[in-house]
């Protein structure tokens, strides 16, 4: 978000002459939205339920009962209201027989029930917040020089602010008291855990006092009466609501929502500008975008509970290292980790997931107890330019490099990769890898390099390499080539004895090499003396650049 920066941590009282006067309390004046026009009816569904209701047909596959031509529903007490589809909303909505339009509430099919729900909201109960309520919630960021967002927040270090008579306040999601008539905030206080959460989003099991509250575009934040999720009617004691019929709620009341709203609930971390631009880029598939973003996420989340549970500790504990990284995985997914994602798993296996993870550039994984998990998880990085898998016991190069295009620096140190002549092959085919890092693994043998032209860096030390690599005198920008610490005992006429047509290029590989830690014979270090004597003889300006490259100990 382009604005002014935010004076962070200057306090506001009378005490500091270079206080800044903060920024007024913003009220913003709005007519009623399509959503609420869209919720708010004349009646209760029971204004519209049927006095006779015999001779109706079996349901079909949606529930709906038709006859002459009219669509009536079962409600989950046995009553029944005749509906009509909703243009608006694409769904259906109760009407009475003499309506060309139905006025009615909104209708809910429970497929486990075989019974239909009303979509019904009464107004949520606001208060006015007094200074004494928010007294110890109050921060001392002062956000007098920077704009707000669209929904009336400010954005700090990740965090989200609200600004009440000209005091700032950190603010959650409180998405389970939320409705779309109220959208519901949570003020808490910066100390307690509940306020740490990395989404901003409100959890009642975290320790830590809360506010509920709302903004009103008449009469600026509002406390707000939250029991019951904030006034929605999502089934009763003697009727509730299946869990199958909450699903379908949730996802009717996100139909309800404006594309803005939706996407910023699921990528809070991206201004308003940014939001528009993405929908922008959709055109006229904005619904079907976003019903699919909603569904991934959903999925993304019972994958990694799932996982969750599989790698629990004796006694049932929870994995903290598989905690820690699926709440990172979450934070990538919404975009809040840039396109950057680096996981420790403590020796963790890791599951393959769903969900598209192809805006992420570089991945790091650590520690993982590598198995086909891995691999398939690899799976949802299609546009990596950097992956690093260290100190994961792999033991053969992922095999779905090639389907990584992109890729420009691969980080395999400190596994347990043997190559065989068929892995081998694989890295060669790595046309566009510019750095390479394959040291402290058990290698036994290194690519060809003729084909990996654009290598800049190569590091295969302690490697336990028996034969110099092939193909590196084709590699003109190569910058840096690391074969310490191997079982090398002699290097290859073609490298100390190069026909004059390759010596320069040769030289230029040689006074970039490393090969220190290798059993070289004693007295091999003449025979590489005599090679630059050579070249320095040849090529003067070559010899400040040697510093003792390629020089055995």
């Amino acid at each position: 978000m382009s604005s002014p920066p935010i004076r962070a941590n200057r306090r506001t009282d009378s005490n500091d002459p270079d206080a800044i006067i903060p920024a007024p309390n913003v009220t913003v004046h709005a007519a009623a939205s399509a959503l609420q026009t869209m919720v708010n009816t004349g009646h209760p569904v029971e204004h519209y339920r049927l006095a006779v209701a015999t001779g109706l047909p079996d349901a079909d596959a949606e529930g709906l009962r038709t006859f002459k031509g009219r669509h009536y529903v079962e409600m989950a007490d046995g009553g029944f209201v005749q509906v009509s589809k909703d243009s608006p909303s694409s769904l259906w909505r109760a009407g009475l027989a003499s309506e060309s339009k139905p006025s009615g509430p909104l209708m809910l099919h429970d497929p486990e029930s075989g019974r239909w729900h009303a979509l019904e909201f009464s107004p949520p109960s606001t208060f006015a917040l007094s200074v004494t309520r928010l007294q110890a919630f109050r921060t001392p960021l002062d956000f007098s020089h920077s704009s707000r967002d669209s929904d009336g927040l400010y954005r700090h270090d990740g965090k989200l602010y609200a600004v009440i008579d000209n005091q700032s306040y950190q603010v959650l999601h409180d998405h389970d008291a939320s409705t779309p008539l109220a959208e519901v905030m949570r003020i808490v206080r910066p100390e307690d855990p509940v306020a740490a959460d990395v989404d901003n989003i409100y959890s009642a099991t975290r320790p830590g006092r809360s506010e509920p509250v709302v903004f009103d575009a008449d009469q600026g934040w509002q406390g707000i009466v939250v029991g019951g999720a904030g006034g929605m009617q999502r089934g009763s004691a003697d009727q509730p609501a299946s869990p199958g019929l909450r699903e379908r709620l949730n996802a009717a009341v996100n139909r309800l929502r404006t594309p803005q709203s939706r996407l910023r609930k699921l990528y809070p971390s991206l201004d308003s500008e940014q939001i528009r631009t993405l929908l922008r880029t959709q055109g006229d598939d904005v619904p079907s975008f976003l019903t699919r973003l909603e569904n991934e996420y959903k999925t993304l989340k019972l994958e990694l509970a799932t996982w969750l549970k599989t790698s629990e500790l004796a006694g049932g504990a929870t994995n903290p290292s598989v905690e820690r990284a699926a709440q990172e995985i979450k934070r990538c997914w919404k975009r809040q980790t840039g396109t950057t994602l680096q996981l420790d798993l403590g020796d963790a296996g890791i599951v393959p997931l769903s969900a598209d993870f192809s805006h992420v550039r570089t991945l790091h994984l650590q520690a993982v107890a590598w198995s086909e998990g891995g691999e398939n998880f690899l799976g949802g990085f299609t546009a990596l330019e950097r992956l690093k898998i260290n100190a994961s016991a792999l033991a053969r190069p992922p095999a779905n490099l090639a389907q990584m295009p992109a890729l420009k620096e691969l980080d395999l140190r400190a596994n347990h990769i043997e190559l065989s002549d068929q892995t081998a092959s694989e890295l060669a085919s790595l046309s566009q890898l510019e750095k390479l890092d394959l040291s402290d693994n058990p290698l036994g043998k290194a690519p060809d390099f003729s084909g990996m032209l654009e290598l800049k860096s190569v590091v295969l030390r302690n490697a336990q390499l028996d034969d110099w690599p092939t193909g590196l005198q084709h590699q003109l920008a190569m910058e840096s080539l690391d074969l310490r610490n191997n079982r090398l005992r002699e290097i290859p006429q073609t490298v100390i004895s190069p026909a004059s047509d390759q010596l320069l290029a040769i030289a230029n590989i040689n006074r970039i090499t490393l090969i220190e830690g290798n059993p070289f014979a004693s007295g091999y270090w003449r025979r590489l003396e005599i090679y630059w004597q050579r070249v320095t003889a040849e090529y003067p300006a070559l010899d400040h650049q040697r510093t003792h490259r390629c020089i055995p100990d």
